[in-house]
């Protein structure tokens, strides 16, 4: 019995049949019913929801549940490893704020031990907050990059590399850049996510050598910002704002549109 694990935050996908609850690889998924549900909600957010794929049969294994595989490379159970709670507790804000940093710095001591750094930078939370605990070590390397007629993206990067005189490197993203590079994105996530805003498959190759490990944070604008004005919203102003949040703009006219 092989057991096959599958973290929280998954790097690949592993797909399974529903009908034979065999595991299977992707590129070698035979012609089946499409799941038109999916692919409507796909056009929508930009992303697959839940364990859907583009089609019926087809399901991708979930995060944070290890899975028994048989001699017959059959599912034969599987079992949560994680589950996502929230149990606050009565703290000061600098007591909460004290926790984060060293549970930060800590995490990211761990992951870069004394390997070289590169650590992208807008003008986002994400970038900020992980810029603090390493600014001052002497392997780091920034980058920053910005479209060509687009927001002026690598200022604030500029302004760190000259403030802790750490090296930088800088690139404008040409317009158009993404028709030359759609091949070479299916190949990476076979597209299971939005095609549209992937500005990074522009950077990655420019990057190489830049680093021994690339330091990235996501979801801090999700997770740290308030989401809304008032404590008073109400539930269906939250439900707008949910919405405006996760859904591409003229995303539910594509879905209704090829529903």
């Amino acid at each position: 019995m092989e057991v096959l694990y599958n973290p929280i935050i998954p790097q690949n996908q592993i797909f399974y049949d529903i009908n034979s609850n065999k595991i299977v690889q992707w590129d070698k998924v035979q012609f089946d019913d499409l799941d038109l549900k999916a692919i409507a909600s796909f056009c929508a957010l930009g992303f697959m929801l839940d364990d859907d794929t583009y089609y019926d049969a087809i399901k991708v294994c979930k995060p944070s549940t290890e899975y028994q595989i048989n001699e017959n490379n059959q599912i034969s159970s599987q079992q949560k490893t994680w589950n996502w709670h929230y149990s606050p507790k009565e703290r000061s804000f600098n007591e909460i704020v004290d926790e984060f940093s060293h549970l930060l710095n800590d995490l990211i001591k761990k992951k870069i031990n004394d390997k070289s750094i590169l650590l992208p930078l807008s003008s986002g939370l994400d970038s900020r907050t992980l810029f603090v605990p390493v600014k001052t070590k002497s392997n780091l390397t920034l980058s920053s990059y910005e479209f060509e007629g687009g927001f002026s993206e690598t200022e604030t990067a500029k302004k760190l590399s000259q403030q802790f005189s750490i090296p930088l490197f800088t690139q404008k993203i040409q317009r158009g850049y993404l028709w030359n590079k759609i091949d070479e994105l299916y190949e990476l996530n076979h597209c299971f996510t939005d095609f549209i805003h992937p500005r990074q498959v522009n950077a990655i190759w420019q990057w190489k050598g830049l680093g021994d490990i690339i330091l990235l944070g996501h979801w801090g604008d999700v997770l740290f910002d308030k989401q809304a004005d008032s404590d008073a919203t109400s539930y269906d102003e939250q439900v707008i704002q949910l919405k405006k949040k996760i859904i591409k703009p003229g995303g539910i006219e594509l879905a209704n549109d090829l529903w």
